[in-house]
């Protein structure tokens, strides 16, 4: 039986060249110090563009949904994320599976979006 997280996240960080890396994660600030070589793991592509800094934070409750976004957000441009960056009124609205009475029933959350200030 696997770990129960009560969350999980998908974050944008900004490495010191002005790139974005996307990724996803449950412990947000472990994988921070991770990306910045404080902790051991991390990224190839954000070690050699340290030190990057966290600049978008979604949360999710199940990795699935996590993944998800994190595939939709690698998609966009770069103007685009820094848009989305920027947007300090975004919202994510996702579909959530719900296994009451009916198993194919899908209902509407909308879960806030957590933004960090540069």
């Amino acid at each position: 039986m696997g770990i129960l997280r009560l969350a999980y996240y998908t974050y944008i960080v900004e490495c010191s060249d002005g790139t974005f890396y996307t990724g996803k994660t449950f412990d947000v600030n472990h994988r921070l110090k991770q990306h910045n070589g404080v902790l051991p793991g991390g990224a190839r592509y954000t070690k050699i563009r340290r030190p990057v800094k966290l600049v978008h934070c979604e949360q999710y409750a199940t990795n699935k949904f996590a993944c998800q976004r994190e595939s939709k957000i690698k998609q966009l441009t770069h103007q685009q994320k820094k848009r989305l960056i920027e947007d300090k009124t975004a919202v994510a609205k996702i579909e959530v599976y719900y296994e009451k009475d009916k198993p194919s029933e899908w209902r509407n959350l909308w879960i806030l979006v957590f933004l960090f200030a540069k």
